[in-house]
């Protein structure tokens, strides 16, 4: 095929909207009109002899041409990409990169400090750029167009084309203020159950806190005084009030002294928390993403050094 005459901007309108499957997300993914999108899929129809996307109820559904196109025309954008970004000869000292990373509050208050310093001992000009968890969806739009090089989280992401690796495991505690009233140093089941409980939105059913799991989600069901955004504000209700929480250890370990709060065993038989770092499978060749997986990693164990992981973790 001779490409001289072909407008390779064709292939990236063919790419998103493959991926969106809808002519109008096409349109604002690309900044384009309904009409130029059109357009361009007319030509690419004319090119292949395939009419490529066919109109459902519920959006454009690929014909198998174009199914066999996508992932040899992903491939080929996502070296062109890289080549641009100069990832495939990264050179640390050298680099004035920003990576960008999607992470929890409680690592990333103890371990992005350790991750700065990691990085800024061998790459004195790479910048970071982190935000708080996403969506799904959201974290999986955002590794695939590289807007993100990696999320830290709990959970694994269902989407086949994104990579999990975990980087260590945090025990589930309890926690409650230091001069909790009827909790002390030490607190049995039955003590603990009498309480009430301050828990984080959308972690009551967290595949991280999985044992015991059919007496425990009905107790927090049951024992649930105030649902709050995140961790910051789970502890400081906790060291303002008389009710407990139930968090992982590397959540409280950077603010328990400064909120005054203490921690106690969990007595449900909870499986220590992993944290996956998670990043798109367009990014195993790129240089510096692997280089920035590996200090990520180097950091988490850094930080948290008792907790050990196995090869078999991954």
């Amino acid at each position: 095929m001779n490409l001289r005459g072909t407008d390779l901007n064709l292939l990236t309108i063919f790419e998103a909207t493959f991926e969106e499957r809808n002519q109008t997300k096409t349109c604002d993914r690309l900044g384009m009109t309904q009409s130029a999108i059109s357009n361009a899929l007319n030509r690419l129809k004319q090119i292949t002899n395939d009419p490529l996307f066919i109109v459902r109820n519920k959006g454009l559904q690929p014909t198998a041409r174009a199914i066999e196109l996508y992932d040899q025309v992903h491939s080929a954008l996502d070296l062109v990409r890289s080549g641009l970004k100069d990832v495939l000869d990264f050179t640390p000292a050298e680099s004035t990169r920003m990576f960008s990373l999607a992470i929890s509050f409680g690592d990333g208050t103890a371990g992005l400090p350790v991750l700065f310093e990691l990085i800024r001992r061998e790459a004195p000009q790479v910048r970071l750029n982190m935000s708080a968890p996403l969506s799904e969806t959201e974290a999986t739009t955002m590794l695939r167009d590289h807007a993100l090089d990696a999320v830290v989280h709990f959970e694994r992401y269902n989407n086949p084309d994104l990579r999990h690796e975990i980087v260590s495991r945090y025990p589930v505690v309890v926690i409650a203020r230091k001069d909790h009233p009827r909790i002390g140093e030490t607190a049995g089941k039955q003590e603990i159950m009498q309480e009430e409980f301050v828990r984080v939105a959308g972690l009551h059913r967290s595949p991280g806190i999985v044992a015991d799991r059919d007496e425990l989600f009905q107790f927090m069901a049951r024992k649930t005084a105030i649902v709050v955004p995140n961790v910051m504000v789970q502890m400081s209700v906790v060291a303002r009030s008389d009710l407990l929480a139930i968090t992982s250890l590397q959540s409280i370990l950077p603010f328990q002294r400064a909120f005054a709060l203490k921690t106690l065993p969990c007595p449900w038989a909870i499986d220590p928390v992993p944290m996956y770092q998670v990043w798109h499978r367009s990014a195993d060749n790129d240089a510096g993403g692997t280089w920035f997986r590996n200090k990520l990693k180097e950091a988490a164990q850094s930080a948290w050094p008792e907790v050990k992981v196995t090869a078999s973790d991954s």
